[in-house]
């Protein structure tokens, strides 16, 4: 299972606020995780135990690398809420992983930000599938508004 970390999966105001892109991604993060570990369990309970980890995808370089490694927190990260970073362990634990994707990759930003005409066409296509119907079969029509990326 794979799911995409952004500001767009919160809907309500969150009570925190973040002193940096990288606090803003590391709290976003650990409220993907949390939401995360509540689909995980309940998943298991009706019988799909998930052995690997949920990757979580990221384009913030810097929240990767403070998840990731215990001791990387400098002193401008040190002001972060231990229960931002209790995200930490699911990583630890195996039950999340970080992963890097480059922002023009990133779907959840065509609800977030402004985009150019052609960089929301090709995220609308990842999203709702054209894209892979344009890989595996070139030859089926598409609707005339799915535009070509170039």
């Amino acid at each position: 299972m794979e799911i995409m970390s952004s500001t767009a999966m919160l809907i309500q105001r969150h009570t925190l606020t973040g002193t940096s892109t990288m606090h803003d991604e590391i709290i976003e993060y650990s409220i993907a995780t949390n939401k995360i570990m509540g689909f995980r369990n309940m998943s298991s309970e009706m019988g799909f135990q998930q052995d690997a980890a949920t990757k979580i995808y990221q384009d913030n370089e810097a929240c990767i690398q403070v998840m990731k490694n215990r001791g990387s927190l400098s002193k401008h990260s040190r002001h972060i809420e231990r229960r931002v970073l209790s995200a930490r362990n699911k990583i630890e634990d195996a039950e999340t992983w970080p992963e890097y994707i480059h922002t023009s990759e990133m779907i959840a930003d065509i609800g977030t930000k402004a985009l150019s005409d052609r960089q929301f066409a090709y995220l609308r296509d990842l999203m709702n599938g054209y894209a892979m119907i344009k890989v595996h079969r070139p030859s089926y029509p598409v609707p005339s508004y799915v535009c070509e990326r170039k």
